[in-house]
């Protein structure tokens, strides 16, 4: 895989990061209720998850629908040591009065696994944690904020240019390197994208550029460049 792939398999994490409101969360500050974790939410975990004597770095970009009621439905694309796979998402929740939780998920239909997570900002987000003989994950969870309507994205809704910065680890002929990149991509709003960027791998650094395509799918837009897919999510 060469470096520019690696760049945009990663360049899902940019998008996130730089839609995403970057204020400091507030923890608690009142009583929570089930209805408190209500409608669209958008997240991001990160961690590393064992398989046999391997550990491999695990990252998970998704879609949550909390119905407020204890109900969770949702999708997401998630990569384990670089293989990506597309998971659907269902199961359960419940709040305290303290704003910690605990839920229930079923990945395409096998049986459950359970994660923890603290409510932030009233509802407004959540922080998220996976621990388990299998591996460790945290992350983020942010909610989509709307009218009274509910958005509608489309191949226009992503137009203009978004600075982009990436971590993490780049697996290159059998060995693993510390991976980081900061650029920019520039979308169209027509469903092209155009993305440069100077990657530093393993303490080599070099410039990468790259043209790619946004091609609707049921679950998210997805950007194909360099033969890699990207998943992505627009956050209002």
């Amino acid at each position: 895989m060469s470096y520019t792939a690696i760049a945009y398999r990663s360049l899902v994490l940019a998008f996130l990061l730089t839609t995403a409101v970057q204020a400091q969360p507030q923890i608690g500050g009142g009583a929570c209720t089930n209805s408190t974790l209500s409608g669209i939410y958008y997240y991001l975990l990160s961690g590393d998850l064992l398989s046999g004597n391997q550990v491999y770095p695990y990252v998970e970009l998704g879609k949550l629908v909390a119905d407020g009621r204890g109900g969770v439905s949702g999708n997401s694309h998630a990569s384990a040591g670089g293989a990506i796979s597309t998971y659907t998402l269902a199961g359960t929740y419940s709040v305290q009065s303290s704003c910690t939780g605990a839920m229930t998920l079923s990945v395409n239909s096998q049986p459950p696994e359970s994660l923890t997570f603290q409510i932030v900002n009233g509802g407004q987000g959540a922080i998220i944690a996976f621990s388990g003989p299998t591996g460790v994950i945290a992350g983020r969870a942010y909610a989509q904020t709307a009218g009274a309507a509910p958005i509608q994205c489309q191949t226009a809704s992503l137009s203009g240019s978004y600075g982009y910065l990436l971590t993490g680890v780049a697996f290159l002929s059998g060995n693993t390197y510390y991976y980081s990149q900061a650029g920019s991509a520039t979308g169209d709003g027509l469903g092209n994208m155009s993305v440069t960027g100077m990657a530093n791998v393993n303490g080599s650094t070099l410039t990468s550029t790259g043209q790619g395509h946004i091609q609707s799918q049921a679950t998210a837009p997805a950007l194909r460049a360099s033969k890699t897919r990207t998943a992505l999510r627009i956050i209002s």
